[in-house]
């Protein structure tokens, strides 16, 4: 079987939300003999791994998928939508907060599954913004972890409120959410509501 290699790229990854936008990655490679010629119009499987550095070199995800490629030896493959085979894990189930990740393409120019590794790529920022939700522990004036820390004691303070004072509009939108037992107060023999513009 001839060698091969594919020069490859990763065009676009346009996911943000999770909740909203598919969890999906455009990937697009020219397929190559090891001479560097394409190879035009062909049937070929392609084995796409998606590597996690933080984990020893484990796949984080994999699929395969078959594939033409077109005159000049090239394809499109959108990594995680349907019409995949063999595939382990999820593309949305990758921590993209944790470790370098890399892709790494495997083909077989007889539409086999015989892989020859053809490249592996670290994956550059555009990648990360897979993951909108920041995981680990907070900090400033937040304390706790991520992704639900909490405001830390005295964090708020009236230099870091806007205009400088507070009202009970900007705290709740009713009265009855701000009482005394909600509300650390130094000095405790004011009341509430002297506290309160």
């Amino acid at each position: 079987m001839k060698k091969f290699t594919l020069l490859f790229f990763v065009l676009a990854i346009c996911t943000i939300v999770k909740a909203q936008v598919p969890q999906k990655l455009n990937f697009q490679g020219v397929a190559r003999t090891f001479l560097g010629d394409p190879i035009p119009s062909r049937n070929i499987t392609v084995r796409i791994s998606i590597v996690d550095s933080a984990n020893s070199g484990n796949i984080a995800y994999q699929e395969t998928r078959a594939v033409v490629t077109n005159y000049v030896g090239l394809f499109n493959i959108i990594i995680g939508s349907n019409g995949a085979t063999n595939v382990l894990g999820t593309v949305s189930g990758v921590n993209w907060a944790t470790g370098q990740k890399f892709i790494k393409i495997e083909i077989d120019q007889n539409a086999g599954n015989s892989f020859v590794l053809a490249g592996l790529t670290s994956l550059q920022s555009v990648a990360y913004a897979l993951s909108a939700s920041p995981v680990g522990n907070a900090s400033g004036d937040l304390v706790g972890t991520y992704p639900s820390p909490t405001i830390a004691n005295s964090a708020v303070t009236t230099n870091k409120i806007a205009d400088a004072n507070v009202t009970l509009i900007k705290l709740a939108p009713d009265v009855t959410a701000v009482i005394n037992s909600k509300v650390n107060i130094a000095d405790t023999s004011a009341m509430l509501t002297n506290r309160i513009a």
